[in-house]
């Protein structure tokens, strides 16, 4: 059986959103219920909805930076360095830039000087402009005369 009072799971499912804004009365439910489920979700993490929600943005940022960031940002890093597919791939950083900026510190206040966001900002526009500009002359690139 439910070993929880239905009445306080239906006060609560009014609260709880995720992410897109649907219910997740059937996700609360089954987390409450499976122990093993439970035992890895923080006790401070299931205190509130508010802190729910905002321990699954800090799982899904950190999930981001280490299967999604963390590859565009060294392999990018290494193909601008030689210059090889330079404006497909500054263009790509730029926008890991503008992403990471606006998750990152664009919640905290809108200018980079108040949010701490500055290198963010920064290397977003340089890629931008690495992108617009292309490749040096000594990049491999250049050298093949591509205008990728």
């Amino acid at each position: 059986g439910w070993p929880y009072d239905q009445a306080a799971v239906d006060t609560l499912y009014a609260d709880w959103l995720d992410n897109e804004g649907h219910h997740s009365k059937l996700y609360y439910q089954a987390l409450l219920a499976a122990p093993k489920a439970r035992a890895k979700v923080p006790a401070a993490a299931l205190a509130t909805p508010q802190a729910f929600f905002d321990y699954r943005r800090q799982l899904w940022i950190q999930l981001m930076s280490a299967y999604v960031a963390g590859p565009i940002e060294l392999i990018g890093g290494l193909l601008i360095m030689i210059g090889l597919f330079t404006r497909p791939v500054a263009f790509l950083c730029s926008g890991l830039m503008a992403f990471a900026y606006w998750m990152g510190h664009g919640t905290r206040a809108l200018l980079p000087i108040e949010n701490r966001g500055e290198l963010a900002a920064l290397y977003c526009f340089l890629f931008l402009f690495i992108s617009a500009y292309g490749p040096g002359i000594w990049s491999l690139d250049g050298l093949k005369g591509k205008k990728v």
